[in-house]
């Protein structure tokens, strides 16, 4: 996909290094494994949330069995090894985002936690325009929430933020791009239902 990035720069009559600057909307390393050849090709600076300093490289580890092993395994040595270091990129990150920076174009960055502590949307008002990341993914046709979520709760808040933004296009993570801004609110409104539904059955549970 990077070298397609470039290709397409150049058929443009542009050159490379006019791609300046590159993020992703988590560190999952299917989102980020491409970071690394484009800044390879272009020297363009990189930029993640700046929870994914936290994070470090890790491989994806809610999905992926072999992601835990080796995580815990490069924990444990980095123990014996008094390594207090922040964990390597296979990219140089340059810029650490937080949520309301601006980038290049006119586009917002949305912090919206849920499918991962890192995960962000970008958000370009004036084209109504949401790259939603994982947040939001496009299944059977349909726009929702992302069913794979690190934090149930802290995903239910991101809700009422999404519903303030006017989308009439949103390009998920994974899947087909999805227009209207009636489909946005409608997978937002399947989730708050799911919600409202969570918070009634755990307080029956607590009061039994």
């Amino acid at each position: 996909m990077a070298r397609r990035m470039v290709a397409w720069v150049l058929r443009a009559k542009k050159k490379p290094r006019d791609i300046f600057l590159a993020t992703a909307t988590h560190a999952h390393h299917d989102h980020t494994e491409g970071l690394k050849v484009l800044q390879e090709l272009t020297g363009c600076r990189v930029a993640l949330h700046k929870q994914a300093r936290r994070l470090g490289a890790r491989r994806d580890p809610e999905h992926h069995l072999l992601g835990r092993l080796r995580e815990r395994i490069s924990a444990f040595l980095a123990i014996r090894a008094n390594d207090t270091r922040e964990p390597r990129w296979a990219f140089d990150v340059t810029d650490w985002l937080a949520d309301g920076n601006r980038l290049p174009g006119g586009w917002q960055v949305l912090y919206t936690p849920g499918h991962s502590p890192d995960s962000i949307c970008l958000h370009h008002a004036r084209g109504k325009v949401l790259l939603a990341g994982d947040t939001l993914v496009s299944c059977d046709g349909e726009l929702q929430l992302n069913p794979f979520r690190a934090d149930e709760e802290v995903m239910d808040l991101n809700i009422n933020r999404l519903e303030s933004l006017r989308v009439e296009m949103v390009y998920p993570g994974h899947g087909r791009p999805r227009f209207g801004q009636q489909r946005f609110r409608r997978a937002l409104h399947r989730q708050a239902r799911s919600a409202v539904q969570r918070r009634l059955r755990a307080f029956f549970v607590s009061a039994s």
